[in-house]
């Protein structure tokens, strides 16, 4: 992350880092058991994983949350690559046992350097608040940090 940043700020380019958060996910785990909730999660990765530009950069943040860094992208680059996501993300069905999972959507928070931090920190800070936010909306939404933002993760 810190080479992306110091490459954004030599080319005087926006880098945008979201939070990605799948909504609901701890009902899949209560309800099909955790083998059920890795499996959909491995799937929900490819998905993620393959929508991206091979620039972009996309990690595990933790339990059911993503880490999505897309350099040279400003706040409205990154809503239309997340509701890309989002999109492909609710096509998605996961084959598990008699069952096959579907519905899978997420709610993400958006800072984009320089405008909402410098640093690494500062980014996952500032994204951390506007993903708070995006769910206190009521979830499956995106919101850009420092905005009052409520529109919901679809492609335009």
């Amino acid at each position: 992350m810190p080479a992306l940043l110091a490459g954004a700020n030599r080319r005087s380019a926006p880098l945008a880092l979201a939070l990605v958060d799948l909504d609901h996910f701890k009902g899949v785990n209560d309800r099909h058991g955790h083998l059920a909730g890795d499996r959909v999660l491995m799937q929900i990765g490819r998905v993620l994983a393959t929508s991206l530009r091979p620039a972009d950069v996309l990690c595990r943040y933790g339990g059911e949350e993503f880490c999505v860094v897309l350099p040279d992208t400003d706040g409205d680059g990154a809503r239309t690559a997340l509701g890309t996501l989002a999109a492909r993300l609710k096509e998605l069905a996961v084959p598990w046992g008699s069952q096959t999972l579907t519905g899978f959507t997420f709610s993400a928070g958006v800072a984009v350097a320089p405008d909402d931090g410098a640093t690494q920190a500062d980014l996952v800070s500032a994204a951390d608040r506007a993903l708070y936010h995006a769910k206190a909306l009521g979830r499956e939404r995106v919101v850009l940090a420092g905005s009052e933002d409520d529109r919901p993760a679809r492609p335009f």
